[in-house]
């Protein structure tokens, strides 16, 4: 068996838990799973350090990306009906929100009501639902569109002006 001796410390070269084979320092990212098993491919060529990765996306970087997600329109715990689907750009949010609760409303009864940090929704001049927002809008940049939609449940798509360029992750 060799060993490898330096500053008095000496190490098998062969089968130890302190020596690696070169094979393990090149840099490989999982795509996927298979039946086979994980695969790899190797992104050592790209020059990436874990150093890279941790800095900020650079601000020309954000003004051109959007983030996308789902959030139900009830608080209860239990009820998760993923009816607020809302996209997020720099200085926007499009919201498009199908709440089960207003099933067999008008939609041309419907109206939205925006102040800087809510917004509500009300059926013939009463308000039937509200939510306080993730960060402050101009509500006088605000719009919203009213349809029927499926099984009754009319859809409210809204289009929302921050006042900031700050991500909120969410509507």
């Amino acid at each position: 068996m060799m060993f490898r001796c330096s500053l008095m410390i000496c190490l098998p070269l062969a089968a130890s838990a302190f020596v690696l084979p070169s094979s393990a320092f090149r840099r490989t990212t999982h795509i996927a799973s298979s039946s086979d098993g994980p695969q790899f491919v190797d992104v050592s060529d790209l020059g990436l350090t874990i150093e890279d990765l941790d800095k900020p996306l650079p601000p020309e970087m954000l003004q051109v990306m959007s983030t996308t997600g789902y959030e139900s329109t009830n608080k209860i715990e239990s009820v998760q009906d993923d009816g607020c689907e809302w996209t997020e750009s720099l200085d926007n949010m499009d919201v498009r929100l199908q709440i089960p609760g207003l099933r067999g409303q008008p939609s041309g009864a419907m109206s939205v009501l925006f102040s800087r940090t809510t917004m509500s929704v009300s059926i013939f001049g009463r308000v039937v639902w509200s939510a306080v927002l993730r960060g402050s809008i101009n509500p006088d940049a605000c719009q919203f569109e009213a349809e029927d939609g499926v099984d009754k449940v009319p859809i409210l798509r809204v289009t929302v002006r921050k006042e900031t360029t700050q991500r909120w992750g969410g509507f």
